[in-house]
């Protein structure tokens, strides 16, 4: 779980896990609590992904290209990489 590569999405996963534990019954905020559980949701499928080869790669270039479609980005400043470096 605490391996070089998935060692920031462990800890992503488990600091949300406790924010959602925490919201729910000590602060009692409904609206907190779904954004600690969305946040919990893509933090253990990025850490889910890195056990698929090249899954984080494909994962972060699909984001990013429906993010330069829907305009959020800018085609210069988010250049889509390939998956593969060439040797």
């Amino acid at each position: 779980m605490f391996a070089k590569e998935r060692r920031a999405a462990s800890l992503a996963y488990l600091l949300t896990l406790a924010g959602t534990l925490l919201s729910i019954f000590w602060l009692r905020l409904a609206i907190l609590a779904l954004l600690f559980i969305l946040l919990q949701f893509a933090a253990l499928t990025w850490y889910m992904l890195s056990y698929i080869p090249y899954g984080r790669a494909l994962a972060s270039r699909l984001i990013r290209r429906q993010l330069v479609r829907h305009g959020v980005l800018s085609p210069a400043t988010a250049p889509i990489r390939p998956a593969v470096e060439p040797s």
